[in-house]
């Protein structure tokens, strides 16, 4: 049965009355912000802690009741609820804080990670109804796209896996380095198309390693190693793969002062190989406060989109932190800032965005953006 949901609307709008430290770019405010569930999965403000996002279906995780939330928005625009997925060996006493840990949806498809269970849930919408189908042997980072699932295998390996008759997934490949390349997989990971993209690292920093779906068979195909500008910085915490460009964070290197640190670097496929094109810093003047810039990130097409989170007291920090890069020639430049706080993560589909705000303790806002 379809259940009203609770949002809080605000009409999206551009405007001129960014903050002069923001050179005065349009700001782009939220659309709508989950607020309610049912049943209620929150204690205090922690109501969620993990969300996804494609096309008219959000999927967001129970911080404190371990549960996917469902929600449908209609052709009005309007969301309510669609459903609520437990594990289904959970038992009349479902409480698990780590279910949840890892969520992937595209299409009618959802997976989610089972947390103390184990395994890699797989949900199938028929019509509006979900239901389970299967468990995977997987236990960490996924991404899915197109019938293809990769995440991280029980063996530390990542599994890629295939969804065939039936509409069950099988696994067909395991995606691990050669000997002879000096590194280690350890997620996340991003999917697009036929390449895959995994962060890891080797003996000296983080690195990102990129594998290639060709005629059915996985290939690894290149490493990108931190950029010197990104040594020590958590290089690949957030990635982001669209067609022949990659972005990568590295949130936590000084980048333009103490204040703001974090660089993104990008990349471009050329021919064959992956090549280097741009290092994005922080655009936001020192104001004092602590910005990670690059921590979380999404890319589509001709739009890039990279939060700057910035730690605080629970709704003390709504401060815009989430900017909007569109690609110009072969440089992004920075069009915009979304109204909204420093992010937990975001997600691109079609004109939308989904910002998951990240409230420290208190969990997740996951918040809906209207990009014009």
């Amino acid at each position: 049965m379809m259940r009203t949901l609770a949002f809080v609307g605000i009409a999206v709008g551009l405007t001129l009355s960014c903050p002069a430290s923001a050179q005065d770019l349009p700001l782009i405010s939220p659309s709508f912000t989950l607020e309610g569930a049912t049943p209620s999965p929150c204690f205090e403000f922690a109501c969620f802690k993990l969300s996804a996002f494609d096309g008219d279906t959000l999927a967001a995780v129970g911080a404190q009741y371990p549960a996917v939330y469902v929600f449908v928005r209609d052709a009005a625009g309007a969301w309510s609820q669609q459903a609520v997925l437990l594990h289904p060996d959970a038992g009349e006493d479902p409480r698990d804080p780590e279910f949840g840990d890892h969520l992937a949806l595209q299409g009618d498809d959802l997976v989610v990670s089972g947390g103390q269970l184990g395994g890699l849930l797989v949900y199938h919408r028929t019509g509006t109804t979900w239901s389970y189908r299967q468990t995977l042997p997987s236990t960490g980072s996924v991404d899915l796209e197109n019938g293809i699932l990769v995440s991280t295998g029980a063996d530390g390996n990542f599994a890629a896996y295939e969804k065939g008759a039936g509409g069950l997934f099988r696994q067909r490949a395991t995606l691990k380095l050669p000997r002879s390349v000096d590194g280690y997989l350890s997620g996340p990971v991003e999917l697009d198309r036929n390449t895959a993209i995994i962060a890891g690292g080797d003996d000296t920093d983080g690195a990102v390693f990129i594998f290639q779906r060709l005629l059915g068979v996985w290939l690894f195909v290149q490493k990108l190693p931190a950029p010197p500008a990104a040594a020590g910085g958590g290089f690949g915490t957030a990635l982001a793969i669209d067609r022949d460009r990659i972005a990568v964070g590295a949130p936590d290197v000084p980048g333009l002062d103490v204040t703001r640190p974090g660089v993104v670097q990008t990349y471009a496929r050329r021919g064959l190989q992956w090549r280097t094109v741009e290092l994005l810093t922080n655009p936001v003047p020192p104001d004092g406060n602590y910005r990670a810039f690059g921590n979380a990130l999404d890319l589509q097409g001709e739009r890039l989109v990279i939060s700057a989170r910035r730690p605080s007291y629970p709704y003390a920090s709504y401060i815009p932190g989430n900017y909007l890069y569109e690609l110009t020639g072969n440089r992004w430049a920075l069009s915009a800032i979304i109204d909204a706080s420093a992010s937990h993560a975001v997600e691109l589909s079609g004109s939308s965005l989904l910002v998951d705000i990240n409230l420290l303790r208190y969990g997740t806002l996951p918040t809906i953006v209207d990009l014009p």
